[in-house]
């Protein structure tokens, strides 16, 4: 992943060192490579160069591409939630990074770490309340367990509350689709922001 991040391994050929990775590494090697890159940018102070931010998007728009295109998506499920290291790093650009978190949790359902993308998306609600608002219902939606929107409040929150104060129809009915499904299961704190 360094040899690739310094622009000493090339994406495209098939049968290079970068390839055959990952064509032949289990789902959790492939993740581990990809969280490496994502902590790599997340504790990089300085700017990153344009080169290596573009090639790092190559990679991110390759890797989902293919899960977009197999049958089973949800086999990558682990390889695709670390994007979420990268989409926290705040490297990229943030309608294109949002984009591609938006993507991921269509297809897969999850985000790793879910904090980190929180984090990010009650920042990015300021100035892009739609997207935001609709990454989190996905959130909700695919949280099987009911259990994540415990450790989400206060983002949540401040993600519903920007959605609503935001000119967008769409983040205002999204955010209030949001509560609605929240309030079904017992989620009340949230009604007040209807207000």
């Amino acid at each position: 992943m360094t040899l690739y991040w310094c622009g000493k391994l090339n994406l495209d050929e098939s049968e290079g060192l970068l390839g055959r990775f990952f064509e032949l590494a289990s789902d959790t090697l492939r993740a581990y490579a990809l969280e490496f890159v994502g902590r790599n940018l997340k504790n990089t102070q300085d700017e990153v160069d344009p080169e290596i931010l573009n090639r790092l998007q190559l990679l991110w728009e390759k890797r989902l591409e293919i899960v977009r295109s197999s049958t089973q998506p949800s086999s990558y499920t682990t390889k695709l939630a670390a994007f979420g290291w990268w989409f926290g790093s705040a490297k990229f650009d943030d309608s294109w990074a949002i984009a591609q978190i938006k993507q991921i949790l269509e297809l897969v359902g999850k985000v790793a770490p879910d904090f980190l993308l929180l984090e990010r998306l009650a920042i990015l609600a300021d100035t892009i309340p739609e997207s935001t608002a609709e990454c989190l219902e996905l959130m909700i939606k695919k949280d099987k367990s009911g259990w994540g929107i415990y450790g989400w409040r206060d983002e949540t929150k401040t993600i519903l509350s920007k959605a609503f104060q935001s000119s967008s129809d769409k983040a205002r009915k999204t955010a209030e689709n949001i509560i609605q499904e929240l309030g079904k299961g017992g989620h009340w704190q949230y009604r007040d922001l209807l207000l």
